[in-house]
Order: structure tokens, then C-alpha cells, then sequence
């Protein structure tokens, strides 16, 4: 992934500018790999400027754990999703109560799928999909997970990522129509 870092770095300070205008309390920053000054894998940044900055000084020359991380992002996620779920119902209306604090959340994953040997992040994606399930007030579009391949594109990383853009073919019975 090192060499391709800079190209990495300007396609998402790119697509941060545009998320920014969209969320206007800023971005989540996420990473997998150690950065230069120490920080840790969690940023609440407002510019895409200090997003390039943060991401410049990342070391993307290892193998990363990518179960690890995204597993946070989604029980972190999964667990605000239950909370508010358990509001119940408003009584007057007869209608679940939505809560506006739960936002909906895309993430965006660049990498070149060279994960850990035992890294794979299925069951973490599986187990959010049961989340969304089973709190049904919230819909089909409340999370987004776009893997964003960088590397070779025929190699056994890549076969990684297709399967994990078929989940709903290797698992029907969990994503229904």
C-alpha cells in the first residue's frame, strides 16, 4: 500500500471535502497502522487539510488487522443503534420513536486487502446486519461500507473483497430483499 500512498491520501482528501459539506460536525478518521507522532487509530478531524496531514504521516508498510478496527467502528455503532432502539414506542402516535441522534454512517475503507493472516472482517459485517435487523426503525440505508482497493486487481487480496461484496449471495438468509 506504500506505494500507492500519495495517490490514497489525494483520492480521500477529495472525497473528504465532499463528506464535509454533508457533515457538518466533521469526520471520523480511522486507521489501521501507526502514525508518525504517536496519535491513535481515532481522529474527530473538520478540514481536509488536516485530514491530509493526519494521513500523510501514517506507515502503511505492514500487513493491518482490519477486523480489529472495523469490529470497534461497528459494535460502537451497533450498541448506539440498540440504545436509542429501546426508547420503545410513542404511545400517543403508536409509532416507533425515531431518534435524529443516530445519524446514518457510510465508511469508507481504502486498502490493498494485505490483512493479517486470521483478518477477516465477515462476521463483524454480519453481526451489524443483524443489529440493523433487529432494530427495524432504522432502514436499508443507515450504514454503508465501501471497501476502495488500491494494488493489483487480480491477486488473492482482491478475491477477499469480492467475497465480501457478496455477503448477501454466500449468506440469503440474513440480507433479505
Amino acid at each position: 500500500m506504500n506505494q500507492y500512498w500519495e495517490h490514497v491520501v489525494d483520492v480521500a482528501k477529495i472525497l473528504a471535502w465532499f463528506v464535509k459539506k454533508v457533515d457538518k460536525d466533521g469526520l471520523e478518521l480511522y486507521h489501521t497502522v501507526p502514525d508518525d507522532q504517536g496519535r491513535t487509530r481515532h481522529q474527530h478531524i473538520k478540514t481536509s487539510t488536516q485530514f491530509a496531514d493526519i494521513a500523510m504521516s501514517l506507515k502503511c508498510n505492514r500487513p493491518s488487522d482490519i477486523t480489529d478496527i472495523l469490529g470497534d467502528i461497528l459494535d460502537e455503532y451497533g450498541k448506539r443503534l440498540k440504545h436509542e432502539d429501546r426508547k420503545g414506542w410513542d404511545r400517543q402516535r403508536l409509532v416507533p420513536r425515531l431518534s435524529k441522534a443516530i445519524k446514518p454512517m457510510t465508511i469508507y475503507i481504502f486498502t490493498d486487502a494485505v490483512w493479517t493472516p486470521n483478518s477477516d472482517p465477515t462476521d463483524e459485517i454480519l453481526k451489524i446486519v443483524r443489529t440493523l435487523q433487529q432494530n427495524s426503525q432504522y432502514g436499508s440505508r443507515q450504514l454503508g461500507i465501501q471497501f476502495i482497493q488500491w494494488g493489483p486487481k487480480e491477486s488473492v487480496w482482491t478475491k477477499r473483497l469480492r467475497r465480501l461484496d457478496a455477503l448477501n449471495t454466500f449468506c440469503p438468509d440474513i440480507f433479505r430483499p
